[in-house]
């Protein structure tokens, strides 16, 4: 074997043990895991998140914390959705009748519809609601205003991510209700 032969083989190894060890630290430690790691790499993702957020924090959430313990850890989100009333609800794919959109304290969408189409798929609506009610909230009404006039919704989805370009970035969410973390959600999304 030459001599350059040999030094490409030891380059080689020493680039396939880097890429073996970014993949393990990727898979053990990086949040969405080593396979989205890598595609958020390749893809230049662009994620901007809330002030105050760190994925340290965010590790630090789980099922059951309360929504100040949130706040301490990871800070206001950069959005929030306030659901009343649903047919189905999860962080993907909710089927959601009865939605507010909250950008920096303030109502910035009124969501009136279902995403089956049908409109008779309502399950469940938080307490104290009515229709009346839901009405009478206006696009730029603050969200302490909205939480006297409907109460507590059935549940809250808080956003810490968003794509400024509307590209590929790193989605998290958690769920809240009654106060509490019921779920997250922590993936690359590609666009």
């Amino acid at each position: 074997m030459t001599k350059k032969n040999t030094k490409i083989k030891g380059i080689f190894t020493i680039l396939l043990v880097v890429f073996c060890a970014l993949v393990a630290w990727a898979h053990f430690f990086h949040l969405d895991g080593a396979f989205d790691f890598i595609l958020g790499v390749l893809s230049f993702e662009d994620t901007l998140y809330a002030p105050g957020y760190s994925n340290a924090g965010f590790k630090c959430v789980h099922e059951g914390t309360t929504r100040e313990r949130v706040l301490e850890l990871i800070g206001y989100p950069i959005y929030k959705s306030l659901i009343y009333c649903t047919a189905e609800n999860n962080l993907e794919g909710s089927y959601d009748y009865r939605k507010l959109y909250i950008i920096a304290h303030s109502v910035t969408d009124i969501i009136k519809g279902n995403s089956r189409g049908s409109g008779n798929d309502i399950t469940k609506c938080a307490d104290g609601y009515s229709e009346d009610k839901f009405g009478s909230i206006k696009l730029g009404q603050s969200e302490y205003e909205v939480m006297k006039i409907l109460g507590e919704p059935l549940e809250e989805i808080w956003g810490y991510s968003k794509s400024p370009n509307s590209t590929d970035y790193r989605i998290r969410l958690i769920s809240i209700k009654n106060g509490k973390v019921t779920s997250k959600l922590h993936k690359l999304y590609y666009d």
